[in-house]
């Protein structure tokens, strides 16, 4: 019986360290299916065991499988309330205009999206802010999207809800970013393009979910991605070969 807890209590450990490697995956991102499995098997392995074994409440057994069982109720409750993101209607999708919306630009001046994508193809990178490991990561890895983009005459643009002093100290600790960082004070542009994690607003924090538009010249949606999860983003191998085949 104690080899059976031990056990249980392995898989709990694992299940949390096995996050890290999940994330490494995009096909693994969206669901998270290995971490939910090990939670599931060490909670259903401690419970299993306590009744098969008709242990007392107050046994070690049992408070063994009341561990496990909580490792699975906390990871549940982040899931649901903080990594998860609700599907929503009306955002942006392929064959859309996209709709005119003004953003702040570093200098502090306002400018309509549509005047700063000018006259190339753009691809607008909805980003949580730089306080999201996942999203610095993400912005680092386009260098080689923004050449192909700015040698068909267009850019990358990063959204974020942030306030622009906020942003401006966080570009500060990061190296060149291969990308335009604008700002939209109060999410106003992001809740219009139904864009706006709705579970974070909800505990008084604005951010967009992470999303990627990629639009041509005439301002026609060609290619979306919406994260299902916010560790969740487009490898950028495959982003490359996408924008490579649209525009």
């Amino acid at each position: 019986m104690i080899f059976i807890m031990l056990f249980s209590a392995g898989l709990a450990c694992l299940a949390w360290i096995s996050i890290g490697f999940v994330l490494k995956f995009p096909a693994l991102r969206r669901t998270m299916w290995p971490v939910w499995l090990l939670h599931i098997l060490s909670a259903g392995t401690a419970v299993g065991s306590v009744v098969a074994s008709g242990s007392p409440l107050l046994s070690f057994d049992t408070v063994f499988a009341l561990i496990a069982l909580s490792s699975f109720v906390v990871f549940l409750i982040v899931y649901v309330l903080v990594l998860r993101i609700p599907y929503a209607n009306g955002r942006p999708a392929v064959g859309d205009t996209l709709p005119d919306f003004d953003i702040t630009l570093e200098d502090g001046s306002r400018a309509s999206i549509q005047k700063l994508i000018g006259d190339g193809p753009a691809m607008l990178v909805f980003f949580r802010g730089f306080w999201c490991m996942s999203c610095t990561d993400e912005l680092r890895g386009l260098t080689k999207v923004r050449e192909v983009m700015q040698a068909k005459g267009g850019d990358i643009i990063a959204i974020s809800a942030d306030k622009l002093q906020v942003l401006l100290l966080g570009k500060r600790n990061q190296a060149t970013l291969p990308c335009q960082v604008v700002c939209d004070p109060g999410a106003q542009s992001i809740t219009a393009l139904n864009l706006l994690q709705a579970n974070m607003s909800k505990m008084g924090k604005k951010v967009s979910i992470p999303a990627t538009v990629l639009v041509d010249r005439e301002g026609i949606v060609q290619w979306t991605h919406y994260a299902g999860i916010v560790m969740d983003r487009p490898d950028p191998k495959s982003v490359l070969d996408i924008v490579t085949k649209l525009l």
